[in-house]
């Protein structure tokens, strides 16, 4: 790490390359935080609801769209992509493709 003249720190090359694939594998999305493991994102509420309902619902499936309509509050978490987990009202829901 280098400070530069202004005061601010400068961060080596290697240290931007890191700091930019760590940031691109965390998202704040709608009050949760969410992680990337491989391609799937994951809201780390779920490590504390290991004994809760779990539902596994298919990406673009009527289950999945039922979901949609049923709890809009999840909506800006499925867009996300198609292997999403997250925490809602209690439940662990498991988008998969």
């Amino acid at each position: 790490v280098v400070a530069p003249a202004s005061g601010s720190v400068a961060l080596s090359g290697e240290a931007n390359v890191r700091l930019a694939q760590y940031s691109g594998q965390t998202k704040f999305v709608s009050g949760k935080n969410f992680f990337q493991n491989g391609k799937e994102w994951v809201d780390p509420a779920v490590q504390s609801f290991q004994n809760a309902k779990r539902l596994r619902i298919k990406f673009n499936s009527p289950e999945y769209f039922d979901l949609a309509n049923s709890k809009p509050g999840a909506l800006p978490w499925l867009a996300l992509g198609q292997n999403v987990q997250f925490v809602l009202d209690g439940e662990v829901y498991e988008i998969y493709e």
